[in-house]
């Protein structure tokens, strides 16, 4: 096998907030949600951004009609936001047992109101970053690097119709993708991003003020580590030092059972399950159509295609996309999923949701069997509270790995196989790398990443 190439981007670089109301009201916001019509509106969107992901004109006009959307959902939490306010003021007054039963009535509506409409904001925005991730190449270096600036992403802030102004010249001028930052979760650097037809990517702040403050500069230092990490493949990355290194490989995984799986869940009985692997069992469910007692009968049959987990007394980990609906650095949206758009609809929306049990000691039964020696493991890592550091450090002649959470992240709701861990480690060893290749210093990018996707 070959060693890791040195980092080229095909481009030239110049320059969550989770909702705290209960399971009962999220529930009934996302049922209320994937019982309108809203989806099939959602889902023409997505397949526009993905028909159309090379027509200038579709995707400018597709962002247009998603800022229209973005508005209204705005102006919309807003209001319910301040519904809510007051009447938890007049809730904590108390009052007669009759009107305190209409106001506890009011503000479950509010709250499911509420609940909804920022659903509805995260799947537009989830979209907008598929049409970024097509534009990038599916680069995550390049992804990951420009999503570490977070904040709040409103399209009716104050500087949006400067914003828009630019961002409409840039459609005219550019020769190439213009894409509002504001829409999406993943750009939070500038405001305005193009990827140009020379395969050149700009990233434009539009100036609204010549004021010095401490949080302007600060911004403005972050943007050129930024461009000297893009440019290089160095530099620093949320405060680590950072160089990404591309390895030939195509990153297999089970997408394509979990797609089946999905698309099962169609029909009665609306659930269905199977164990994709010695290290990964899925569960899926469609909650439109799924039958009484689905839950009992999914943990039965786990019961009996997992027992040997059991027995074992494996490290078997947890997690679901409804836990992962909003937005996060570490995973691929669900806009660019290799589902069809209904699919992918239905899972932004929870009418569908998926739950994947990876079996974390068999991952490491499986580093062992290709001979490498388990160093920590993940039970260690959380009794010591390195958790942000690294998740399992593997060796093997003395050369030391450590596979940060993002990897397993991936291994669960990406179903990245092990195996392609294990041929990363073996590429870097290959490729002379210092004894120690830590998470902390070393961003690694799978050169064919964007066959996976859609």
């Amino acid at each position: 096998m070959e060693g890791p190439a040195r980092y080229r981007r095909a481009f030239e670089w110049r320059l969550n907030r989770a909702d705290r109301e209960n399971t009962i009201t999220a529930a009934a916001g996302l049922t209320a949600l994937f019982s309108s019509e809203m989806p099939e509106v959602l889902e023409d969107y997505l397949q526009i951004s993905r028909k159309r992901r090379n027509n200038r004109l579709a995707l400018a006009r597709l962002q247009a009609h998603l800022v229209d959307e973005l508005i209204s959902v705005e102006a919309a939490v807003g209001h319910y936001r301040d519904k809510k306010k007051q009447l938890e003021q007049v809730e904590s007054k108390g009052q007669h047992d009759s009107q305190q039963d209409i106001t506890k009535e009011d503000l479950n509506f509010v709250r499911r109101e509420l609940f909804v409409w920022r659903a509805i904001g995260n799947v537009i925005r989830s979209i907008a970053d598929g049409v970024a991730w097509r534009a990038l190449d599916f680069d995550r270096a390049v992804l990951r690097a420009l999503c570490q600036n977070r904040g709040s992403q409103q399209i009716t802030s104050p500087g949006t119709v400067d914003e828009l102004r630019e961002w409409s010249r840039q459609f005219d001028h550019s020769g190439g993708i213009a894409i509002l930052n504001s829409l999406t979760n993943l750009l939070t650097y500038g405001d305005i991003t193009v990827v140009r037809n020379d395969g050149s990517v700009e990233v434009i702040e539009v100036k609204r003020s010549k004021t010095k403050s401490s949080r302007i500069v600060r911004q403005k230092q972050r943007t050129r580590e930024l461009v000297t990490f893009l440019s290089t493949g160095r530099g620093t990355l949320e405060g680590k030092t950072v160089e990404v290194h591309t390895l030939d490989i195509v990153p297999e995984n089970g997408l394509d059972v979990l797609h089946r799986l999905l698309k099962q869940t169609d029909s009665p009985p609306g659930y269905a399950a199977t164990r994709l692997s010695n290290s990964a069992y899925i569960e899926c469910i469609d909650f439109r159509v799924a039958v009484k007692d689905w839950g009992g009968n999914l943990a039965a049959q786990r019961d009996s295609l997992i027992f040997d987990w059991r027995d074992r007394k494996d490290d078997v980990q947890l997690n679901k996309s409804l836990s992962v609906l909003a937005f996060s650095p570490n995973l691929a949206p669900f806009s660019v999923f290799p589902f069809d758009p209904a699919v992918c609809i239905d899972v932004l929306t929870g009418a569908k949701a998926y739950s994947v049990f990876l079996n974390v000691t068999a991952v490491g039964r499986e580093f062992e069997h290709r001979g490498w020696q388990i160093v920590t493991n993940p039970s260690e890592v959380f009794e010591a509270g390195k958790l942000d550091e690294d998740f399992m450090t593997v060796r093997r002649e003395g050369f030391r790995v450590t596979l940060p959470p993002a990897a397993f992240m991936r291994m669960q709701m990406e179903l990245l196989r092990p195996q392609v861990l294990i041929q990363q480690c073996e590429l870097i060893r290959g490729a002379g790398r210092p004894q120690a290749y830590d998470s902390e210093f070393n961003l690694p990018v799978y050169e064919h990443e964007a066959q996976i996707w859609d």
